[in-house]
């Protein structure tokens, strides 16, 4: 399948946009739930907690952190590396000053579930993108020796996922404890389904995407709005 460098530009940005904000509310949906976050967030919350920041203060820091390993792993940043610093942190800081605490279980439970779909389903569309991965993504790419975000070994993708998301949520467990971690909702049955799922839901939803007829261009390069047109005139 070709690249989606063939795409216009603003599908490709519509598809960041769209897809960080995604992430974004899946996040805060996950956070709020308190039944277990995405992995990678253990460790935000467990850095915002210890220094009095905001959850989405903690996400800026830990990604610009990991954003460092892109000189050794040789990863090319883009527009998208710096968009999805940034969009997925303002957006879970603004939903989460404005969801009330949420004590009924069965509440729990949905809100745990729409945010994790929401979360690997955002991580999809700006994978697909290709506009530059997130640090956490793009350690997981080249783990997984998927550096164009293919989804093509989804095997090797979630192993990769799998692998990193155990490593940080034992890090957020040794700077939180495990007591605090269990009652602030970062560590929990949740987190290690999130675990377990989120590698092969997102390889999933990439070759999904990949398949959506608006957003797939012809072999040719053309893009199929384009080849319609054409093919119309030439009728």
């Amino acid at each position: 399948m070709t690249r989606p460098a063939c795409w216009p530009p603003w599908e490709r940005l519509a598809l960041l946009g769209t897809g960080t904000l995604t992430m974004g509310v899946g996040i805060a949906l996950l956070v709020a739930s308190r039944l277990g976050m995405v992995p990678m967030d253990t460790v935000h919350l467990a850095v915002a907690r210890a220094s009095g920041w905001t959850f989405g203060v903690g996400i800026l820091v830990c990604q610009a952190i990991l954003l460092a390993s892109f000189l050794p792993l040789k990863l090319r940043p883009g527009v998208g590396t710096f968009v999805g610093l940034v969009i997925p942190a303002l957006t879970a800081d603004t939903v989460l000053a404005v969801l009330p605490p949420l004590t009924n279980i069965i509440v729990r439970l949905a809100v745990f579930a729409a945010g994790g779909g929401l979360f690997c389903t955002g991580v999809a569309l700006y994978l697909v993108a290709s506009l530059g991965p997130l640090p956490r993504d793009g350690l997981m790419l080249v783990l997984a020796g998927d550096r164009g975000a293919t989804g093509k070994n989804g095997r090797r993708l979630a192993l990769a996922r799998i692998g990193i998301d155990s490593v940080f949520v034992a890090t957020a467990t040794l700077i939180l404890g495990p007591a605090e971690a269990v009652h602030t909702g970062a560590v929990g049955a949740g987190t290690v389904v999130l675990a377990l799922i989120s590698g092969p839901l997102i390889a999933r939803l990439l070759r999904r995407v990949r398949r959506i007829p608006a957003l797939s261009p012809s072999t040719s390069g053309e893009h199929p709005v384009q080849a319609r047109h054409a093919a119309a005139e030439s009728s």
